[in-house]
């Protein structure tokens, strides 16, 4: 059974005719006509599948690099950023004296605070950061020389 429809496209009308070929048809709904529509003898529109792209290549996985230790340039242990975050306090300054234990800085990652803690007793020998910095992960943020 063949039906005719009007078809708008970009605010032009276009009449067309589908065969139904089984199965039940979709409800009807009232369609406002608002563009003027085409006359007859315009050619029917031409309907070409693109072609489909040749799948991207497959890169190979890296791998995880190992871990390299930090220093801080002199003779100092040095904490690197162990994520991507916001240094929101800074509790150390040079020369100062620290244990282990100790909250060097805190940052904040993923809407978490993360106390950055010494592991050895010893002072501060640089501090790479401030209050309000973005670090990257492995960015040396304290150097401390152990005692």
């Amino acid at each position: 059974m063949m039906k005719s429809y009007k078809v708008y496209v970009n605010g032009k009308a276009y009449e067309v005719q589908v065969e139904e070929l089984g199965g039940t048809a979709a409800p009807q709904m009232p369609i406002a006509v608002s563009a003027p529509t085409l006359k007859s003898d315009t050619a029917p529109a031409r309907v070409e599948q693109a072609p489909t792209p040749p799948p991207a290549p497959v890169k190979e996985a890296e791998k995880p690099k190992a871990a390299t230790p930090v220093t801080g340039g002199g003779k100092g242990k040095g904490f690197p950023a162990p994520m991507s975050g916001l240094i929101i306090d800074v509790f150390v300054k040079p020369g100062q004296t620290v244990k282990s234990g100790d909250v060097l800085l805190k940052i904040e990652a993923m809407k978490m605070e993360n106390d950055i803690i010494c592991d050895t007793n010893g002072v501060v020998e640089e501090v790479f950061v401030q209050k309000g910095e973005n670090v990257e992960t492995g960015k040396n943020m304290v150097a401390v020389i152990p005692s």
